[in-house]
């Protein structure tokens, strides 16, 4: 597990929730606590959701930042009501199959004290690709815009070294559509 947050650049505590229960906790984008844990059933999952109160303090603790001591109105800590809390948990899947999906449906519904997440997964390449488009689907987003946005401009910039202005004294406005045209065509082709 520390392999997937060190590849995805992700700040995180290991704790250990009681003698049998260590998790990987992250304050992602700052709102977001993460408590990911690599669970073998449903149940086990359940269980570490109600250890989770009794630790909130030694979580808080872990989590303690400047900004999230400032106060609203002089009452409550902005972290209070910003923090959105997650439990994932991981199983491989290996001879025991997956999870039953009427019961991964019932957890995950579940939100008290958490809302629960159960990744299943068979290789580690797996593992990060479902991790990242579960708990940070914008980072999969800004990836997609980025590809997008660099074909597009390497389009453009080709469709422009053909267009040649310098022969007209004037640019009108139909000589803007023409081109404008003849950009969306190309990206239609998507060559």
């Amino acid at each position: 597990m520390e392999e997937l947050f060190n590849t995805l650049k992700i700040n995180y505590k290991k704790v250990k929730l009681n003698d049998d229960i260590t998790c990987y906790l992250t304050n992602a984008n700052k709102d977001k606590i993460i408590m990911c844990v690599e669970v073998n059933s449903i149940e086990e999952l359940t269980t570490i959701n109600n250890f989770i109160p009794q630790n909130s303090k030694k979580i808080a603790e872990i989590l303690d930042h400047d900004r999230d001591k400032e106060v609203v109105d002089n009452k409550i800590p902005i972290s209070r009501f910003l923090w959105d809390m997650y439990l994932v948990g991981f199983h491989k899947i290996t001879e025991t199959g997956h999870f039953n999906p009427i019961k991964v449906s019932d957890i995950q519904r579940d939100r008290f004290v958490a809302r629960k997440i159960i990744i299943e997964y068979t290789t580690d390449e797996e593992l990060l690709e479902e991790f990242r488009k579960t708990i940070f689907p914008h980072t999969e987003l800004d990836m997609c815009l980025g590809k997008i946005e660099k074909v597009n401009n390497e389009m453009i910039s080709e469709i422009i070294k053909g267009v040649n202005i310098n022969d007209k004294q004037h640019i009108e406005s139909v000589d803007i559509f023409d081109f404008l045209d003849e950009i969306s065509k190309a990206l239609e082709k998507g060559d």
